[in-house]
């Protein structure tokens, strides 16, 4: 499930994919994989994002609102407050002190 989910972190994944995927009922699904990455799976792929952001961040010079489009946040205010929470900063400062 790791695999498919670090394939394309930015696509919309939902609860029932997820769990239809795994060939497993929704709680054992929930309390394995919270067992092997602990936390959940939103928080999982949420973090992935993020780290995925980062990385475009200091990479390229994409304005941030095409960073939150490409690694899945529709909405790039959003965007700002997770990353913010993430890292402490917010993206455009993180580029600004890490470039």
């Amino acid at each position: 499930m790791l695999e498919h989910i670090h394939e394309d972190p930015a696509r919309p994944f939902t609860l029932e994919e997820l769990t239809a995927r795994s060939g497993v009922k929704k709680t054992l699904f929930l309390q394995s994989f919270r067992r092997v990455t602990g936390t959940t799976p939103k928080q999982y792929i949420l973090g992935l994002r993020l780290e995925y952001a980062r990385d475009l961040l200091l990479e390229t010079d994409v304005p941030v609102a095409q960073v939150a489009e490409r690694c899945g946040f529709s909405d790039s205010f959003y965007f700002s407050r997770c990353f913010k929470n993430h890292f402490s900063t917010s993206p455009r400062q993180y580029r600004k002190e890490h470039a």
